[in-house]
């Protein structure tokens, strides 16, 4: 009888099967650190573009949909002020104000004038000020008919003509921060995003109705530049998925899974209590997956120096190879904790 091949998906898919995944909420660190006399930030866009005759005349000729810019800086705006939301660093304010920025918007305007950002930021009470400088968006599409060869019902090969579509979909948004009691630029930073498209038809326009609407695109991926520009200033909270073991051989099969369904109900006292007993067992393989799981309970219980004990156990004394990624994981965890908690003490009280 010929073996059988299991497939690298269908491995995987065993892997999972014998795994949970566990989400925890950790404080990511921001990716800049802004001065502890800054507690409240306003928020202003300052990307409209100073000429709209100008604006339009590019939108015709890169295929911009009607109001593409106006609600993609909208979106920006929308994604920024969404994660920063879930920051316990800084206190947000919309001022809802909106500026004229250069001819086009393709690049930033020269800073705004000191008193205008303390005229702005007094009006609101912030200490400094986050504004969306310059927004573009370029969208090109095209089709392309092709041809095929194929077989007709009797075998006879045909030539067979179809249509091919490709889009692309490019945003540039420009960003700074103001700090008026020191009159510094604490930031300025242009974020670049874009994605390709594709698509196919019978005909030209089917080919072209299969691409994604180029102001739907817009709007998606601009809420997600403002998103990421927020985690750049402001340590947010994220979730992060851990994996559990919960099976094993016998004679650990049993334990094994009832600390797993401890663990589901949320009693993970009972569940690491087991783990802790397999975590000497005379099987590497089970006391490696065990030492795994308990360096998991530690580390949502916040005590780093125990969950890196047994995820070092478990990966150098057991030499359970699979607990290599957790181990990297949670080396990363541990800067970026210490990162973030730097952050915090930057916070009034």
């Amino acid at each position: 009888m010929r073996p059988i091949r299991l497939t690298p998906l269908f491995l995987l898919f065993l892997i999972m099967a014998c795994n949970t995944s566990i989400p925890m909420e950790v404080l990511r660190p921001a990716d800049i650190v802004l001065d502890s006399n800054i507690q409240k930030i306003a928020l202003m866009d300052r990307s409209k573009p100073s000429s709209g005759f100008l604006n339009v005349l590019e939108g015709l000729i890169s295929g911009e949909g009607i109001g593409q810019d106006r609600e993609g800086r909208e979106r920006a705006m929308t994604g920024l002020s969404a994660i920063l939301a879930n920051t316990p660093r800084f206190e947000v304010v919309q001022t809802g104000i909106s500026m004229e920025g250069t001819r086009g918007g393709q690049r930033m305007a020269i800073p705004l004038d000191w008193s205008e950002v303390e005229r702005i930021c007094n009006s609101v009470g912030a200490d400094a000020l986050v504004v969306i400088e310059s927004y573009d968006s370029d969208y090109f599409s095209s089709a392309n008919e092709e041809e095929r060869k194929k077989k007709d019902d009797e075998g006879n090969e045909i030539i067979e003509k179809y249509w091919t579509s490709s889009a692309n979909l490019n945003i540039r948004i420009g960003w700074r921060i103001y700090d008026p009691s020191k009159r510094i630029l604490v930031d300025e930073y242009t974020a670049d995003a874009g994605e390709n498209y594709s698509g196919q038809g019978d005909s030209q326009e089917a080919a072209l109705d299969r691409l994604p609407n180029p102001l739907n695109a817009s709007r998606n991926i601009s809420f997600n530049v403002g998103g990421i520009y927020a985690e750049r200033i402001a340590p947010v909270f994220i979730t992060i998925n851990r994996t559990i073991y919960n099976k094993g051989k016998k004679p650990h099969k049993e334990a094994m899974k009832r600390a797993s369904e401890y663990m589901k109900v949320g009693n993970w006292d009972k569940a690491a209590d087991i783990w802790f007993e397999l975590s000497s067992s005379a099987d590497p393989k089970t006391a490696g997956k065990a030492c795994v799981n308990l360096a998991i309970a530690y580390e949502r219980e916040g005590d780093f120096e125990h969950a890196m004990e047994f995820a070092e156990k478990a990966l150098f004394f057991y030499q359970f190879n699979n607990a290599r990624y957790y181990f990297d994981q949670l080396n990363i965890r541990m800067r970026e904790e210490d990162r973030a908690n730097q952050q915090m003490q930057n916070k009034s009280d």
